[in-house]
């Protein structure tokens, strides 16, 4: 969802969208074990975006959908990492 708002550059849905990732009640607990600086830069875009709107979604897109792309990745490879673990314990 957040790609997408950012790839449309949509200012209200990308903010919408890193909302999940920065509220605590939702993945920013989760976010900033795991991810911190990642955490860190979307409160920061949130606040940039607050005040700069459209302008700093368009210079920045590039950037914001990497880190996306980076995070995305790595979450599948855990969870993907962590099947083969427990396929591999159930077998035995």
């Amino acid at each position: 969802m957040a790609k997408v708002a950012i790839e449309e550059e949509d200012v209200k849905k990308t903010m919408a969208s890193l909302e999940a990732f920065i509220d605590p009640k939702k993945y920013g607990s989760f976010m900033i074990e795991q991810f911190f600086e990642e955490h860190r830069d979307m409160r920061l875009w949130k606040v940039r975006l607050d005040h700069r709107g459209q302008d700093y979604l368009i210079s920045h897109k590039e950037r914001m959908l990497v880190v996306l792309d980076n995070v995305g990745a790595s979450v599948t490879k855990k969870l993907r990492d962590s099947m083969m673990t427990y396929s591999a314990d159930k077998s035995q």
